[in-house]
């Protein structure tokens, strides 16, 4: 045998291409796919919602917070309940522990506003301060909030 030779800077080893090929599917749909998309959802990953739902492990005191707030997809004809849409289902979402960041967030999500008389992108910008003043590390929201706006032109309520 001639010298081992190490996969090039960067190479997965492991790749599924299965499940790189769903990736791309669903990506190619519009879906916000990860491309670490497996098991259990860990705290602070940004996913869509129907991902979080069928991912999240009873226990693990992680709950989906929106920028785009299921309220007000609700207020807009958009869902009547969670996941029972398009809209709610690909809707991005970061994996917050309930206690005590959830709370938190949601106690000052509560004090910032009334999210019915906003627009989509009134409503995604205050939800991301709310995340920041919570601690939420910046780029975590950030990606968050471009999923969030890229989720809101495809709903056609951001131009």
């Amino acid at each position: 045998p001639g010298p081992a030779v190490s996969p090039p800077r960067g190479a997965h080893l492991n790749r599924d291409p299965v499940a790189d090929a769903a990736r791309q599917a669903a990506n190619a749909e519009g879906r916000v796919v990860s491309q670490l998309n497996v098991g259990a959802v860990k705290p602070l990953e940004v996913l869509n919602f129907e991902d979080f739902a069928s991912r999240s492990v009873v226990g693990d005191n992680l709950e989906g917070h929106e920028l785009l707030q299921h309220a007000w997809l609700k207020a807009h004809g958009f869902s009547n309940r969670r996941l029972d849409t398009m809209a709610s289902k690909l809707n991005p979402v970061i994996a917050l522990p309930r206690d005590p960041t959830h709370l938190q967030v949601n106690s000052l999500q509560a004090a910032s506003g009334d999210f019915a008389l906003e627009t989509a992108m009134q409503n995604i910008e205050r939800n991301a301060a709310v995340l920041l003043e919570a601690g939420i590390q910046a780029h975590v929201v950030d990606d968050l909030r471009a999923r969030a706006i890229l989720h809101g032109r495809r709903l056609k309520v951001i131009p």
